[in-house]
């Protein structure tokens, strides 16, 4: 009984054919279920390590998803790193212009408070002088009042 079952597709249905049809010997059948056997047995290996090279890729999409995972999360990290930067480069500016007000109105206030002191001696020393004027004048007075008063006496007697 011929088997009209092929693997093969033209051109090679008719060699495959004529050697169904060629008569067989037992030392061919062997070496026909040797040459069988060693290609089941690399076939195997070879599934063995197409398995093998399954599940390695496997593990490497894994490792990759992982990776794509946190390279997308570091991004997200970054961004927000980068808007907390122009955050605090925003407050830094507005800071140091706040620090050159300070400074300016620090100035001022120095300026003043020299120009008030120099005032406040100016007045003391102006006080100072006052005082010893009226002091002058009262003893003035007080040598004036003397002399009217004896003046006042001797005139009485």
């Amino acid at each position: 009984m011929v088997y009209n079952f092929c693997p093969f597709k033209e051109p090679y249905q008719e060699i495959y054919d004529h050697l169904l049809e060629a008569p067989v010997t037992r030392e061919q059948l062997n070496r026909y279920r040797n040459v069988a056997e060693n290609a089941r047995s690399e076939l195997a290996a070879t599934l063995v390590k197409f398995e093998c090279a399954q599940s390695e890729l496997q593990d490497l999409r894994s490792k990759m998803l992982s990776k794509e995972v946190s390279c997308q999360e570091l991004k997200a990290e970054m961004e927000h790193c980068k808007e907390e930067n122009a955050r605090k480069s925003s407050l830094l500016t507005s800071l140091r212009g706040r620090v050159q007000e300070l400074e300016g109105e620090s100035t001022a206030l120095s300026s003043s408070k020299i120009r008030t002191e120099i005032t406040a001696h100016a007045a003391i020393k102006e006080n100072q002088e006052l005082k010893k004027r009226v002091v002058e004048l009262d003893e003035k007075l007080q040598y004036g009042y003397l002399i009217g008063f004896l003046v006042e006496l001797v005139l009485k007697y």
